[in-house]
């Protein structure tokens, strides 16, 4: 909005009196037959104020149009949030959007969907679990056992074999199949 104020008024037959204000004075010039020295001056300044309204008139046109604009914009992000909320809760309804961690709100932040996001999201997590439970099960499978347990039924050492007979053999020949998997 610039900084010129423009103010008419007009009562019945009165005289019209604009009253202009800036950022540096304030003037009033009266519009009256009787109070112009000539009808030139008269017509002058009547012009003078048709063209300042006509200004101001411009320039609020200017702004309502701006802020139908933005009014239109922010109305768009709001039907496309609303949307994504949607999208979000009828594929994921168990889940509110306030336990949503920062990650899924920065991916959203870049651009993608609320929805994708969460999804990339939790299948990150799901990889990373089956990462971890294959790292355990090869550990697991490569352990002699718990430490502390006398369970020799379960694991034989190379030792135990050589110590065995052809009979203990053929009788554990399974659970000597299963350790020898884990000797190096």
């Amino acid at each position: 909005m610039n900084n010129d104020t423009i103010i008419a008024a007009s009562i019945a037959d009165e005289p019209c009196e604009v009253l202009a204000e800036t950022e540096n004075d304030t003037k009033v010039t009266a519009v009256d037959d009787e109070q112009c020295d000539t009808e030139e001056q008269c017509d002058t300044e009547a012009e003078t104020v048709e063209d300042a309204v006509a200004n101001e008139l411009e320039t609020l046109r200017e702004q309502v149009s701006e802020l139908t604009a933005l009014l239109a914009q922010k109305q768009a992000e709001a039907e496309r949030i609303s949307a994504q909320l949607g999208d979000f809760y009828s594929l994921f309804p168990e889940t509110a959007v306030e336990t949503l961690p920062d990650e899924v709100w920065e991916d959203v932040k870049k651009g993608n969907s609320l929805a994708a996001s969460y999804a990339i999201y939790q299948r990150k997590l799901q990889l990373q679990a089956e990462r971890v439970k294959a790292v355990n099960q090869k550990n697991a499978s490569l352990s002699a056992g718990k430490a502390g347990t006398n369970t020799p039924s379960e694991f034989f050492t190379p030792d135990e074999v050589r110590s065995m007979s052809q009979d203990e053999v053929r009788a554990n020949y399974k659970k000597i199949i299963s350790s020898m998997k884990k000797w190096n």
